[in-house]
């Protein structure tokens, strides 16, 4: 081949390299320009991109005082400070009074004060729906994130009290007690009077939260002033007060009172009671004064037939003691040698009574010298010139006629009893009154009959509307009661006086045989709840007692009594309180067989002055009621608001739909509807369940306190939210999170750090082409056998 020929071929290769190159520098020209001139665009949408996937942000947030936060909002390029505002945030607790903001290269501190300390440890600030925060780029700060930042430490609010107790010292313990709206970390009580005593934390317990207690024994009796002086938080805020209780101390000991009651018994089985003996937390000691002893309120003893001298010790929880003697006559009479005091003024038998009170008594002993066979013994008198033999409520034994078949000396003893001991002896349209119970030692065969004149007081048979015609004695022998033939022989202003004969010595009650409303059963105990026979006749009050001896005018008594059913099956009673001898309130108890109830009835007494108080006819004391003399504490009113009274409204999310690991705000508001501000413990519940509480203290009456929770959420789900029972408008939906390349099973990377956006920008605009044109210089390359 000639060289011309090779020339032209080299030529022709040369002219078609040319070509292809010019082609694919034009192609990648074009593609570079193209390529360019979409990284600068997408660089450009790049940048748009980064800046809205991070906008500003809440980073941290630093106490200043209790009426200061600073807050730290954190950006790439910088935030616009003019773009802060107070509406941007809200709080857990209290208000904002105003925000100050500056620029710290890229980021900002936000300092928000506060219109006053709030009572919370921890404040949480967050981001409000309608926030506006902007970077330079114009990037808005995202709301929908749920981010929160915290700060603990801006308690700045002093403790405040809620309310005290204090209660006197008569007999036992004063008991004081305080509420606080806090837990504290001290406290300062002063107690003045007959002994100085400062009271420290250490000295309280501390049952339930905020609340204190103690208490105090005064050394002696006397006034004693309590003056809560002042109190700490745990947060370290301290409060002082002028808040003074007073306390009336009786430490003189008890007092021992003897009594007799007899029941049922003959001969010389006695029961002795120490339940009219004063006093708190009484031990009951006996000495029978033949050797022998017991212990408790009520004792039965059998006696040998003489003298005898019963001691009564009684002691108190502080080891106070008082005693009581009685003497048990229960010989043949008194020895002639004795030197006495005659009850009666006659020649002729020796009769000499004691009283357990000289003004009329409950029980006393009569002993009787030198009787005459067939001459009827006088005992007492019918017009009143002397103390009658026994006195109990408004019913009195003035005499006793006996006539006795033998010419003896002999004793008897008796007792009074109230409506609830005889009982047994009214059927069910009848009205037991009170009664009598005589024990001697004469023998039936030694009595030919006994007169009996009593009294009752009219008042008394008014308030049961009974009829004076209607009054009847009965006598108990054997568990059987028989009627006794009892007419009424005299009728003052004041009182009507019954005769009734009797062939001995028992149990005695005193019965209306007709009353006239079935509301008089009722109050006195003879019928039941619903108007039917219970079956059981057999329940009484066997004792009740005053509670609180001395009262203000306008404060509330405390009466308990003791109702016994000493029958076989159980029934109803119905105890009704007297106050001066009318019943002012009832109460209806079931009472087991066999067993005991105790009921107890809290009378406001508003009238100053003694009050004699009773249960179905039994005594239980005298209230008295002082004057009011006004608040001596010189401290403030106590005021307690129910938390019946408390409702929370308005629930609502900030957001009904988040991701895994966001943050939500549940906002409400705690309304008061009572007069008086009170602190409320709000509770937020997630599906029924209590997942935090929130304080919100001194909500005014009729008025609302807003109240906001903030809440992580870390699985999916759909949960409901309510703040104190009352739920959100919405349910909350946790969902699913996703991304750019979350179909890829790139879990086990941190791509969390990387720049996904800008990655894909890359691999696409600049990875691409630079894969293409290699791609085409190699088929070039191949093509010219290079």
């Amino acid at each position: 081949m000639s060289s011309g020929h090779w020339a032209g071929v080299v030529e022709t290769r040369r002219e078609r390299a040319v070509f292809l190159t010019v082609v694919v520098v034009c192609v990648v020209g074009a593609l570079a320009v193209a390529a360019s001139g979409t990284v600068a665009g997408e660089n450009t949408a790049l940048q748009a991109e980064n800046n809205d996937s991070s906008p500003p942000s809440l980073h941290s947030a630093e106490k200043v005082n209790t009426t200061a936060v600073n807050i730290t909002l954190v950006d790439d390029t910088g935030i616009q400070r003019n773009s802060i505002a107070a509406g941007d945030f809200l709080l857990t607790a209290g208000k904002i009074s105003h925000v100050r903001a500056k620029t710290v290269g890229s980021n900002a501190t936000v300092t928000v004060v506060l219109k006053e300390p709030i009572q919370a440890d921890k404040l949480t600030v967050g981001l409000s729906s309608a926030s506006n925060i902007t970077d330079i780029n114009g990037t808005q700060i995202a709301v929908d994130e749920g981010e929160s930042v915290t700060v603990t430490g801006m308690d700045g609010v002093p403790p405040d009290v809620l309310g005290t107790d204090v209660t006197d010292a008569l007999g036992g313990p004063a008991k004081i007690e305080f509420r606080f709206d806090e837990q504290l970390e001290t406290l300062d009580v002063e107690i003045s009077g007959p002994e100085n005593v400062t009271l420290d934390l250490d000295d309280f317990e501390n049952p339930r939260a905020n609340q204190y207690v103690m208490e105090y024994e005064p050394p002696e009796s006397g006034k004693y002033a309590v003056s809560l002086e002042q109190a700490t938080d745990t947060a370290g805020n301290n409060a002082t007060f002028s808040i003074v209780r007073n306390i009336e101390a009786d430490r003189s000991g008890p007092n021992a009172v003897i009594g007799l009651d007899f029941g049922a018994s003959a001969g010389v089985n006695v029961t002795l009671d120490g339940s009219q003996s004063s006093g708190e937390r009484l031990t009951y000691r006996w000495d029978f004064g033949d050797g022998t002893t017991d212990s408790g309120e009520r004792v039965v003893h059998e006696f040998t037939p003489k003298q005898h001298t019963v001691t009564l010790t009684v002691e108190d929880e502080f080891g106070n003691t008082d005693v009581d003697q009685l003497e048990l006559n229960l010989t043949d009479g008194l020895d002639s040698g004795e030197s006495v005091v005659p009850e009666n003024e006659t020649t002729g038998p020796v009769v000499i009574i004691d009283r357990d009170n000289a003004g009329g008594s409950q029980s006393s002993l009569v002993s009787v010298t030198g009787t005459l066979a067939d001459e009827r013994l006088n005992i007492g008198t019918v017009n009143h010139s002397k103390p009658p033999l026994l006195k109990r409520d408004a019913i009195t034994l003035d005499r006793l006629s006996i006539l006795p078949t033998v010419s003896t000396s002999f004793s008897v003893a008796l007792s009074a009893v109230g409506a609830g001991a005889v009982l047994d002896g009214a059927a069910d349209n009848e009205t037991a009154v009170g009664g009598f119970t005589l024990l001697s030692d004469l023998r039936p065969a030694e009595i030919a009959g006994v007169e009996f004149t009593f009294s009752i007081d009219s008042e008394r048979l008014e308030t049961l509307d009974i009829s004076p015609e209607d009054i009847e004695l009965r006598r108990n022998v054997d568990g059987e009661w028989t009627h006794l033939d009892t007419t009424t022989v005299n009728e003052t202003d004041s009182q009507y006086q019954f005769n009734a004969t009797t062939p001995g010595f028992s149990r005695f009650g005193i019965v209306a045989t007709t009353p006239t409303t079935d509301e008089t059963d009722r109050e006195n105990g003879t019928g039941t709840d619903n108007g039917t026979d219970t079956g059981s006749t057999t329940i009484q009050v066997t004792d009740a007692r005053v509670e609180t001896p001395e009262i203000e005018a306008g404060d509330t008594a405390r009466v308990t009594a003791t109702v016994e059913n000493s029958g076989e099956q159980t029934g109803r009673f119905r105890a009704g309180l007297e106050l001066n001898g009318s019943v002012s309130n009832t109460t209806a108890v079931d009472v087991a067989a066999g067993d005991t109830e105790t009921v107890t009835f809290s009378p406001r007494l508003n009238e100053s002055g003694s009050v004699a108080v009773a249960v179905n006819g039994t005594t239980a004391g005298t209230v008295t009621v002082q004057a009011t003399t006004g608040n001596e504490s010189g401290g403030e009113d106590e005021f307690e608001v129910s938390e019946e009274l408390f409702s929370v409204i308005d629930v609502s999310l900030n957001e009904s739909s988040i991701a895994p690991g966001d943050t939500v705000l549940v906002d409400g508001s705690v309304r008061n509807d009572g007069e008086e501000s009170a602190n409320f413990i709000a509770e937020l519940a997630v599906d029924g369940e209590v997942v935090d509480t929130s304080e919100v203290p001194q909500v005014p009456g009729g008025a609302a306190i807003p109240v906001t929770f903030t809440r992580q959420f870390n699985e999916t789900g759909t949960y409901n939210i309510s703040i104190s029972g009352n739920q959100s408008q919405s349910q909350l939906e946790v969902g699913q999170s996703g991304g750019p390349l979350s179909f890829l099973p790139l879990g086990f990377l941190p791509l969390g750090i990387l720049p996904l956006g800008l990655l894909q920008t890359v691999v696409t605009f600049v990875g691409i082409p630079l894969v293409t044109v290699y791609l085409l210089l190699k088929s070039v390359a191949f093509y010219l056998g290079y």
